[in-house]
């Protein structure tokens, strides 16, 4: 069973006027599971495919086995062209007077035409027949692959039947996948209110809670970054400094806080503080240091983590010149390094026909040791780039795409272009980058001595049939040795829809890139640490909702290699970040990460018109950081 707290509380209250919990009567709730195993009717399902997902026994939402696998027996797959409303009925065997806990585990990250359902409410029923509405549920997660959707209520209802509607459509495709549905009763009794424990910090956590505050803060943490650290997330919620509620990639500045809330209450609170920050702009400036002389001569009044900022006025100005930096001793995530594209170094190129399916691109990098590029063939016609390695160790791509892929409606497989197929090749030819000279080689052909490379693809995407293409696009490729930049540019020809796709993409090795720095467009950063070992099954986190078009990546252990990946072309590549994923870094599976830079809407369709015309262009270089 597992504990939960809630409040007895004589009236309604914002949060604005919180009650404090003092001596307070606190009810603590015990849940206790009554569905599993218990029978359960739904809509129909998709089980022609021959995947996993579609052998149905009629115990997968009751059985209490779940999966991060993406296509496992676990799931049933609702599908809203075989019967809709999409929805589950479970028969809990008898009338219970105390339920007060419903939710279900589904796919919570669009692909491959799974995608979240258009709502999940849960209605009760003494006969089967007639439901009441109790609520809608809530995502315990906003940036997982799979996650619960919950509802958790107040007091309590009764009934034999529990029923989740999970609507006509979802947000996208045609699947919803659901691999578990539970009901909980619950049971409580009074404790004391000061017995309910508040936010702690993980013994290990280089982060400080002195008192009502947490320290040892550096600019560009978000909540999500420092709530890693609190030994229990559960009822805490971030806020601003105003009392806005803000989500898991805000950035915090000094006066924001954590608030533990259960049931309406306050538990605890803690203040960000971030030492200079005494406005709580998020940076430090003249007009901190002036703030802290006026607090000094007593002429300016500050109080709570604004006067915990103000640490000391000559420490400040001595940062603010850059005399010091003040947050150098404090433990924190690795500092990025400080690499930024401003020209191409020119290398001496050899490119390589290796076989009917491979160029090889060779040089010596800034390092002294030998850079290998492939590029090769897919089965389907097209040409990608492939696998890059330095010095024999292998940094990046190799198993899947850089270059962009559609989410096109319609599309066999949902998608088109990149590593998704869907796209034939209509021309192919290399030339010298300096010269303009065609390169025509045969198998075990080199050209050498060359400056830069310049390969131009012209291919056409459709949605399955390529006697019916919807747009022609020519790539444009130049290699000049540890940079290689993509000019794209298409024109449709017909009318065609897309949802979430991607202009832009960068797989990278984990050992080179666990860490990922947003450079967002309005001049702040964000952070990434992704796991070491990623999950094998592809289920790990995407780090979304960055305003970003140039990212640092880096490693842990190998700290030899770095990549920047820029995008130039701000409105036909990203959509001027409309859409809510943005750029994002996934935590793809156990060895590599990949860098995705988005467009279209996450979850519905947007046209684009026949005769449309884009061009996007973006970059990828790799520093080679030790001496050579």
């Amino acid at each position: 069973m597992k504990r939960i707290i809630g409040f007895m509380l004589l009236t309604v209250m914002l949060f604005a006027v919180l009650c404090p919990i003092g001596a307070q009567a606190v009810t603590v709730y015990d849940y206790t599971l009554v569905s599993k195993g218990a029978s359960y009717t739904y809509s129909k399902c998709y089980t022609t495919a021959g995947m996993p997902y579609t052998s149905v026994d009629g115990k997968e939402l009751t059985d209490g086995k779940i999966t991060d696998e993406k296509y496992a027996t676990e799931w049933i797959a609702f599908d809203y062209r075989l019967e809709a409303p999409m929805y589950a009925v479970i028969d809990l065997g008898k009338s219970y007077d105390n339920l007060g806990k419903f939710r279900v585990y589904l796919v919570a990250t669009a692909h491959s035409g799974i995608d979240k359902p258009e709502k999940c409410e849960f209605h009760v029923s003494d006969d089967g027949k007639t439901f009441t509405k109790v609520g809608e549920g809530v995502y315990e997660s906003d940036s997982a692959e799979n996650t619960w959707c919950t509802l958790e209520l107040n007091g309590k209802v009764s009934g034999r039947y529990v029923k989740v509607d999970m609507g006509e459509i979802p947000l996208s495709g045609v699947f919803v996948f659901c691999g578990e549905f539970e009901v909980y009763t619950i049971e409580g009794n009074d404790v004391p209110a000061a017995s309910i424990p508040g936010i702690e910090l993980k013994n290990e956590s280089y982060l400080k809670s002195d008192g009502d505050y947490i320290t040892k803060l550096h600019f560009g943490n978000t909540v999500e970054y420092v709530m890693k650290d609190f030994d229990d997330t559960t009822k805490v919620t971030a806020f601003s400094a105003n009392g806005t509620k803000l989500g898991a990639k805000n950035v915090l500045k000094t006066g924001d806080y954590f608030a533990k809330i259960v049931d309406g209450t306050e538990i605890d609170r803690l203040y960000a503080v971030f030492e200079g920050d005494i406005n709580g702009d998020g940076k430090i400036t003249l007009n901190d240091y002036l703030h802290s002389l006026r607090i000094d001569k007593k002429t300016s009044t500050v109080s709570g983590a604004f006067l915990k900022a103000n640490t000391d006025k000559n420490r400040i100005k001595n940062h603010f010149c850059g005399v010091i930096n003040m947050f150098a001793a404090y433990p924190h995530h690795p500092v990025a390094p400080d690499v930024h594209v401003t020209d191409y170094t020119k290398h001496s190129l050899t490119l390589a026909k290796t076989n009917d399916g491979t160029y090889t691109l060779s040089t010596t990098a800034s390092n002294g040791k030998a850079l290998t590029q492939t590029f090769y063939k897919t089965n389907w016609g097209t040409w990608n780039i492939g696998a890059l390695n330095v010095g024999g160790v292998h940094l990046a791509g190799g198993s899947t795409d850089w270059e962009y892929v559609f989410r096109a409606k319609g599309a066999k497989d949902g998608f088109s272009g990149g590593n998704h197929a869907n796209e034939i090749l209509v021309d192919l030819k290399i030339y010298d980058g300096v010269t303009g000279k065609e390169i025509k080689l045969s198998n075990g052909q080199k050209a050498q001595n060359l400056e830069k490379i310049k390969i131009v693809e012209k291919t056409k995407l459709h949605l399955g049939d390529s006697t019916k293409c919807y747009a022609a696009v020519t790539r444009n490729y130049t290699f000049y040795g540890e940079t290689i930049t993509l000019d794209c540019d298409y024109e449709f020809l017909t009318d065609m829809e897309f949802s979430l796709s991607y202009t832009c993409m960068f797989p990278v090795n984990k050992s080179v890139g666990l860490y990922c720095l947003f450079r967002n467009i309005d001049g702040t950063e964000n952070y990434v640490e992704t796991m070491e070992v990623g999950k094998a099954d592809y289920s790990g986190p995407m780090y979304k909702n960055n305003a970003a078009t140039e990212c640092v990546i880096w490693g842990k252990k190998n700290t030899d290699y770095a990549f920047v990946v820029k995008v130039d072309t701000v409105k036909d590549s990203l959509d001027n970040f409309r859409n809510g994923s943005k750029t994002f870094y996934w935590d793809m599976n156990t060895s590599s990460n990949k860098l995705y830079f988005s467009r279209f809407p996450d979850s519905t369709y947007e046209k684009v018109e026949k005769g449309t015309q884009w061009h996007t262009s973006c970059s990828w270089t790799v520093f080679c950081l030790d001496e050579k």
